[in-house]
């Protein structure tokens, strides 16, 4: 057992974190806004930041290397059964006479790993809008803050200075003019920065709608690839084992996915008040 009671990190688990700290510095981004980013933790990304600094442990190589290197004999001590393939419905007659037949199922699953491709395509697309969409609700939420706190300092002296004028009734003309002077000044453009505060506001509560609308609709597409990837598994078996069955199955899976695509390209419905969700 490791330190804390959590158990060993595996090689894979080193190397996918030797290769995040290389992305975040390669990004130029923020530890926190990678972070964020990433789904992890501030203290989680400085540990493991701290345990690299040794490198990856050498006992972790040493075990994988023995382990592909049993793997390699295993593989060449195999034995190898012959496939036969059954007579394909599929014949595509070339110009110059010849025929190209296909296995059962070839030509769907061919269709359908374009589409998953396509439907991939888009869906990390959103993913990354949403990640975008969620550091710009950041951003606006502390220029709200900001704002908040500008109109509300402005308010505060406004007011010392009312009760100042109001309660030195023995001051002297020029030292009244001065005090009203800089109530004036205090007072000035109040309506204006309680607007700007509330517009930096309503950004956030927008651009926080949209990040979990690309990401709702990201979801969505996953969801569609992933039975698109349980067709083209499908239909290759059925290519292989001459199954109408599996096609049919395949098929099935495949308009699943398509169902699934066209939910995830729509639009999100308005709520009360005019914001998508």
């Amino acid at each position: 057992m490791a330190k804390n009671g959590r158990p060993p990190a595996s090689l894979d688990e080193w190397l996918d974190w030797k290769q995040r700290f290389e992305s975040q510095k390669a990004s130029g981004l923020s530890v926190a806004v990678f972070c964020l980013q990433e789904g992890v933790s501030l203290s989680t990304f400085y540990r493991w930041q701290q345990q690299l600094k040794s490198g990856v442990p050498a006992a972790l190589l040493e075990e994988e290397a023995d382990r592909q290197r049993a793997e390699s004999e295993e593989v060449s001590e195999a034995t190898f059964l012959p496939i036969s393939l059954q007579a394909s419905p599929v014949e595509i007659e070339l110009p110059n006479g010849g025929i190209v037949r296909l296995p059962l199922g070839v030509g769907q699953a061919a269709l359908i790993a374009v589409i998953a491709a396509i439907t991939s395509l888009f869906a990390n697309q959103r993913a990354t809008a949403a990640l975008q969409a969620k550091n710009d609700a950041i951003l606006a939420q502390a220029k709200s803050t900001d704002a908040y706190n500008f109109y509300e300092a402005r308010s505060i002296k406004s007011h010392i200075y009312d009760a100042a004028i109001g309660a030195a009734s023995s001051l002297s003309a020029v030292a009244r003019v001065k005090l009203v002077a800089s109530q004036k000044h205090e007072s000035r453009d109040q309506d204006k920065l309680l607007k700007e505060a509330q517009g930096y506001e309503k950004q956030v509560e927008a651009d926080a709608l949209k990040s979990e609308d690309l990401m709702h609709s990201h979801e969505i597409l996953e969801a569609s690839v992933t039975f698109f990837e349980v067709a083209i598994a499908i239909t290759s078996i059925a290519g292989i084992t001459s199954s109408r069955f599996l096609v049919v199955v395949g098929l099935l899976s495949a308009f699943v996915g398509v169902g699934l695509a066209v939910w995830g390209f729509l639009p999100p419905p308005i709520h009360a008040g005019g914001v998508p969700h």
